[in-house]
């Protein structure tokens, strides 16, 4: 069964290389007097559809590392030199080898929902496609989880707020912010639904050829996670939920929900359970769709996640596959779902920091076409 990434961090304090190049796409108020910098555009590489990653560089001379680009924590931290626990073909962080490197040495310890990590905090240059700018982040050297050391990336770059920053540390995006780097204080996600296929993140605006029609924004509740009120959510016609609101999570591989809740639904269609709160489906099998509903009032975006999107397929030898149901079931310190990869592939999603809400738009029909 695969390994379903789970990276919304719980902090207290809180995959081969590809080029990055800078985006020429932009929408007219995206621009104004404050923020007139640049924008980058970072091809994902998807792994059986539970991990999307790209590249940064690090330091100077530059040095190549890949990030998972997770909306569900807030800090960038890439494995050490001298880390102890770490997977041998992951790239590795070495102060000495950075010109542009001063140190720090705060310790750090972030934890998540599949694994933990261990280090220390340094300073030096991040770049992004052309953006470019000098911040703290962290080096682990000692990673816990097997989730890491498993992982087709070498780190990650946290998208959420400051509010959840371990160590208080100011995000990357933030710091870019601060420093006029940026068209927009904005950034969005077109995720590949093939391992064949290529994804994308625009930073400093959206890529407007990848949806089509209306951006659908709703609030954000909380500026905490990318917390959103859940209005609704259904299954052939039935509430299959008490839950009010919901974190929109690129770091997350499934749709995640209360254990109950979830069990009822793979009861529905017909998913057998194969370990606690994950389960299977026949691939062949035809599933029910579910419709979610984000936001109120005026603010307020129904998505139909269809039943063939709930069905991950993972093949072996290219002829032994199996399926996997898009949920799983997790009971939090508090009742959320996570709406995680699985809807963010069926629709461009866009986090506009400055507004302070997420948007949700249909792909275009080139994208789609693609699949």
């Amino acid at each position: 069964m695969l390994t379903i990434a789970l990276l919304l961090a719980v902090a207290s304090g809180a995959i081969h290389k590809i080029e990055l190049e800078r985006s020429e796409i932009h929408e007219s108020f995206y621009l104004s007097e404050k923020y007139l910098g640049g924008s980058a555009n970072v091809p994902l590489t998807s792994f059986k559809q539970s991990q999307y990653y790209g590249t940064i560089q690090i330091g100077t001379p530059k040095k190549d590392f890949i990030v998972l680009f997770d909306t569900g924590s807030s800090n960038l931290w890439v494995p050490a030199s001298n880390c102890t626990n770490c997977a041998s073909n992951h790239a590795k962080y070495d102060p000495t080898a950075s010109n542009t490197y001063k140190a720090n040495g705060t310790d750090f310890q972030i934890q998540y929902g599949t694994g933990s990590m261990k280090g220390f905090v340094v300073h030096d240059d991040v770049t992004i496609g052309s953006l470019s700018t000098d911040v703290d982040f962290a080096v682990a050297t000692n990673e816990p989880g097997q989730t890491f050391k498993a992982a087709k990336f070498d780190g990650i770059l946290g998208l959420g707020w400051p509010a959840i920053s371990v160590d208080k540390i100011v995000p990357v995006m933030q710091m870019m912010m601060d420093r006029r780097l940026l068209d927009h204080p904005m950034f969005g996600f077109y995720l590949q639904n093939s391992d064949s296929k290529k994804g994308e993140l625009t930073i400093g605006g959206l890529d407007t050829s990848k949806y089509a029609g209306t951006m659908h924004w709703v609030p954000v509740v909380s500026d905490t996670y990318w917390v959103v009120n859940l209005a609704s959510m259904t299954m052939n016609g039935k509430s299959v939920t008490t839950v009010t609101k919901g974190i929109v999570d690129s770091g997350t591989s499934l749709i995640v929900g209360p254990k109950k809740e979830v069990a009822a639904i793979a009861e529905a269609a017909g998913a057998t359970q194969v370990v606690p709160g994950e389960y299977s489906v026949d691939c062949k099998a035809t599933l029910p769709d579910v419709k979610v509903t984000v936001g109120s009032g005026d603010n307020s975006f129904e998505m139909t996640i269809s039943g063939e999107a709930l069905k991950i397929k993972v093949c072996v030898a290219i002829v032994i596959c199996q399926c996997l149901f898009g949920m799983a079931g997790m009971d939090l310190p508090q009742p959320l779902w996570i709406l995680g990869d699985v809807l963010m592939r069926e629709f461009y999603t866009a986090f506009d920091i400055d507004s302070n809400r997420v948007g949700f738009a249909n792909l275009s029909a080139m994208e789609r076409n693609m699949f």
